[in-house]
């Protein structure tokens, strides 16, 4: 949206509205009555709120402005760009199409209402508006930008290249169109015209990387030839590369990784999956391969000559040594990140955001392992390792790398719940435990801890040891609600209804927006048939906060049934079940619902499915099965 300085708004306000102003610039001074019942006056007032951020107030007064001088398009135009503002997009369309019938070739207008088209993804009127600026103004460099980025977004990858091919003719040094041909070029595989503009965009600004690192991109996902392989169905990369190659092993893997950027985790591809093998992944003596290999070392060394403490140009060149077999030129890059890291976090970020985001865990447990040569008892390293072992599902090694997490460690606290849940998911919740008491030796002032811990002792149904662990945590923590919380489904658990009660009734007084406390609580009451108009309007309000859960719906569908309202309880019950499709209990809800309105062929079919479903109450749920079938239905 173009911003004015205040004095320039005035100044257009005054020389380009189609009528003249209700008041002339010479009567400014005058006696009030007729300053404050001029448009100019309402319009300066308008834009005073909005550089206050009164948006509000600045619609308010701009629409009295308009009231004063109905026919001025300059204010028209401003109101919409502050209902866009306030993103109320339809509001300031609507707006903006009155404009455009009265000046259709207004260039501003044009650029205003392509932009909010574009943000409601009206594409084609957005693409008409921009090409229409484009014809009327060819110095408008970012409508080229908007433009062609809409058709690269849309698919029109032809029409995104005529119109960078216009920027760069009109605008010959501008470094984002070469770079945006580039990009449209690679991804329409033609490495060669991709080539051609990057290295234009590097002649503007040789100083700017992006255009460099999308050579290296470049080089690696084009070695000489392709064969194109479309995934069936139990394909993995390894069988395929056994099919092709008649072997699978590191080498190759790294150079399908090259070819296939868009791959985030090798080990999960999917059935139409279209994917490029190097036809030639083994053969290093290549001209070609050696060619490109070479320029790819090329453009790193210029970054990192250029700018020896880029972490991402050497985190990548550290990790292609390795990919090439170059031990030593790898190991001696990565060695000094990890003595680097020590001091600059940065690295640790780098290493998430180039592998670990993109699921490449191999590749971080490479990089991550050199790392440690120069800083071995890194606490971050060790966590950033166990992340990627976890990532690859190696749980005894994400275990290993997290217990060397030091205590004084921003991640200590994260390690250990990390491992408690690896413990859990691997069934080893007694281990989980005598951790868990271990780690609160050592840190008896964390009541998070004790939480965990409760939980655990919860799993195991040892509810008076998960009693005795959550009251300690509230002890150092009276106001921790989540400790509240869960000693309230201790107690429920543990049979104790009323003090399960009273504890839900302390979250909420700890916290009165608390949803799960106050569905928990509202929900209680339903069971045991208690305080329905309580329990309703309880989970009512925490339907304000979480209007689309499913479970907390479900509540409230129980409490209708509760209350003899079946009809009701079935629409409600319906609704959860939409959102919850296999959750046993509220499929047996729904069930018991449609014995209420008399639907008992509709009810054993949803009983069946909650049998699918269900853990625990098989027994009773057979019997209500049992019960319709004698019954004959």
């Amino acid at each position: 949206m173009l911003r004015l300085a205040f004095s320039a708004v005035i100044i257009m306000f005054l020389g380009c509205s189609i009528h003249k102003p209700t008041m002339p610039v010479h009567d400014v001074e005058v006696q009030p009555s007729i300053q404050t019942e001029s448009s100019l006056y309402y319009f300066a007032e308008s834009q005073l709120r909005r550089k206050k951020g009164d948006l509000d107030k600045a619609v308010e007064f701009l629409h009295q402005a308009i009231k004063y001088d109905p026919d001025s398009l300059y204010l028209q135009r401003e109101l919409a760009q502050f209902l866009w503002q306030k993103k109320e997009d339809r509001a300031a369309l609507e707006v903006l199409d009155g404009i455009m019938a009265r000046d259709p070739d207004n260039v501003e207008n044009l650029i205003l209402y392509g932009r909010i088209n574009h943000a409601l993804k009206y594409w084609e009127k957005a693409k008409s508006a921009y090409e229409k600026v484009i014809a009327e103004d060819p110095t408008q460099r970012g409508i080229y930008l908007l433009l062609g980025g809409l058709y690269a977004d849309t698919g029109d990858l032809s029409f995104a290249l005529q119109v960078y091919h216009k920027l760069v003719k009109q605008f010959p040094t501008s470094f984002t169109g070469y770079y945006l041909l580039g990009k449209i070029y690679a991804l329409k595989d033609d490495p060669v015209e991709a080539k051609k503009n990057f290295l234009k965009a590097l002649a503007v600004e040789p100083e700017l990387d992006e255009a460099r690192y999308e050579l290296i991109k470049l080089y690696k996902t084009s070695p000489v030839d392709y064969i194109f392989v479309s995934v069936k169905p139990g394909d993995t990369i390894g069988a395929v590369s056994l099919r092709l190659y008649n072997i699978y092993d590191d080498t190759i893997k790294a150079a399908i990784l090259r070819a296939n950027p868009e791959i985030k985790n090798i080990d999960q591809i999917h059935a139409g999956q279209q994917l490029r093998f190097p036809r030639f992944p083994l053969n290093r003596n290549s001209p070609k391969i050696i060619e490109y290999e070479q320029e790819i070392i090329k453009n790193y060394l210029e970054i990192v000559n250029k700018h020896p403490d880029n972490i991402r140009a050497n985190m990548e060149l550290g990790y292609f040594y390795h990919e090439l077999g170059k031990v030593e030129e790898s190991e001696r890059i990565l060695t000094k990140l990890g003595e680097r890291s020590q001091t600059d976090k940065d690295v640790i970020r780098y290493i998430i955001q180039l592998y670990l985001d993109r699921q490449q865990f191999d590749a971080a447990i490479i990089v991550l392992r050199n790392m440690l040569r120069g800083a071995p008892g890194s606490s971050e390293i060790h966590y950033i390792m166990a992340m990627a072992f976890d990532g690859k599902n190696d749980k005894d090694m994400a275990i290993q790398h997290f217990k060397q997490v030091s205590l004084e460690s921003r991640f200590f606290q994260n390690a250990v719940v990390h491992i408690s849940f690896l413990y859990q998911e691997e069934g080893r919740t007694k281990e989980a435990i005598h951790y868990l008491n271990d780690v609160i030796k050592m840190m008896p002032g964390n009541p998070d801890f004790r939480l965990y811990l409760g939980a655990l002792y919860e799993e195991t149904e040892a509810f008076e040891k998960a009693e005795s662990i959550l009251k300690q945590g509230i002890k150092i923590d009276p106001v921790n609600a989540k400790l509240h919380f869960r000693l309230g489904v201790v107690y429920d658990k543990w049979g104790k209804k009323r003090n399960s009660i009273q504890m839900m009734k302390d979250v909420i007084r700890l916290n009165p927006k608390d949803a799960n406390a106050l569905n928990y609580l509202g929900y209680t009451y339903a069971d045991m048939g208690e305080n329905l108009d309580e329990a309703e309007r309880l989970i009512k309000e925490a339907l304000t906060y979480k209007p689309d859960d499913g479970f907390i719906i479900d509540s409230l569908g129980w409490v209708y049934f509760k209350k003899g309202v079946y009809h009701k309880a079935l629409e409600y019950l319906k609704k959860a079940t939409h959102l919850v499709p296999d959750d046993p209990t509220i499929l047996e809800h729904l069930g018991d619902a449609y014995i209420k309105t008399e639907n008992k062929k509709k009810a054993i079919e949803i009983y069946k499915r909650s049998l699918m479903n269900a853990n625990n109450g098989k027994e009773i749920l057979g019997k209500k099965i049992q019960k319709l079938i004698n019954e004959g239905y």
